[in-house]
């Protein structure tokens, strides 16, 4: 994720919030990223529970200055099921972030009906437009895997490490690292990442329902 972006905006009084999108009585969780390329984060508020996000492109006007128009806040709609799971990452070869969407490990209740929807990447652009792109994950990270975000080669992209717990190998996923129109945005699967045995990444929990 690029690093040298600011926020302005709360001074910590809740006096100074304005919803803006947000709707009252409903639980979000703030995702933080640059995602339209300026000097400033912005804040991608996720419904857990529905599949209406709002993005907060100019958090100190709408802060500070309580204005909520079409340059300052974006309602989404994402129509998949509930229990995708945002990652922030910079997946291909411009200046924004982007969302990976992870179909999480989720216990079906009798009512749910498991529509196997595929995961999908938000790629920003810096007009705040997004297009998405969607992956079926393979036979390779189906089961025991859980996504870390990183870039693990260097070349300013970020990939996602898909980390078996309970195997040798973790399947890496390396972002292509472009956005030229000859070659999809997208990843190459690379399936030789080995780990240290009995040993776990920062944050994982090992109690956690997985994929």
């Amino acid at each position: 994720m690029e690093q040298n972006a600011t926020m302005d905006g709360f001074t910590g009084d809740s006096a100074d919030f304005n919803p803006c999108g947000i709707a009252d009585g409903r639980e979000y969780t703030p995702l933080i990223g640059n995602f339209d390329s300026d000097s400033e984060w912005e804040i991608f508020w996720v419904s857990e529970r529905t599949s209406t996000h709002v993005m907060w492109w100019d958090v100190q006007k709408i802060a500070e200055d309580g204005i909520c128009t079409a340059q300052t806040s974006t309602t989404f709609t994402f129509t998949s099921p509930t229990f995708f799971k945002p990652f922030v990452g910079r997946f291909n070869d411009d200046n924004t972030n982007d969302i990976f969407w992870y179909r999480g490990g989720h216990i079906l209740s009798p009512d749910e009906v498991d529509d196997a929807e595929p995961e999908q990447v938000w790629y920003f652009a810096d007009d705040m437009s997004h297009s998405v792109q969607t992956f079926a994950l393979p036979a390779a990270v189906e089961g025991d895997f859980s996504p870390y975000v990183g870039d693990f080669d260097g070349d300013g992209c970020e990939d996602i490490l898909w980390f078996a717990p309970h195997q040798a190998l973790s399947p890496l996923w390396r972002a292509r690292c472009t956005t030229a129109t000859a070659v999809p945005e997208g990843f190459d699967l690379q399936l030789d990442q080995s780990h240290p045995q009995f040993a776990y990444p920062v944050g994982y929990a090992r109690t956690r329902a997985r994929r």
